[in-house]
């Protein structure tokens, strides 16, 4: 019974969305129609660090735009494009149930020179 109710609670508290890193917060990847199309992030309160408006992110190291809004990103753009590439990024590093129900994905968003680095984090909720 002790196994079953520690094994419960770590699978708990890795669904955390707030799960935050000392340098940064994780944002959990969610869809609509099935398709990848938002990042939530924890809430402002707990997460004050969480910039908003358009932002500078290195994502695989290219310099790319995001949209930090109320409560998520929505749109991600390559420096020099309105094309929102957001979709395709998740989906490259998470493959096409990228967002699905059921799934838990995550990035990880931390300050790096004058803007933000992204990564993907992977299920034991490191960086990858």
């Amino acid at each position: 019974m002790r196994e079953l109710v520690d094994w419960r609670l770590a699978e708990y508290l890795s669904r955390t969305p707030a799960k935050q890193h000392s340098t940064g917060f994780v944002m959990k990847v969610t869809h609509s129609d099935g398709k990848p199309i938002l990042l939530f992030f924890p809430g402002r309160r707990q997460s004050p660090g969480i910039p908003e408006g358009w932002q500078v992110v290195s994502i695989d190291g290219t310099p790319h735009r995001a949209n930090f809004v109320k409560i998520a990103v929505n749109v991600v753009q390559t420096e020099g494009s309105n094309q929102n590439v957001l979709q395709d990024i998740l989906r490259k590093w998470f493959g096409p149930d990228a967002g699905r129900p059921g799934t838990d994905f995550k990035v990880e968003c931390v300050p790096e020179n004058d803007g933000w680095a992204w990564r993907p984090v992977n299920r034991d909720g490191n960086s990858v």
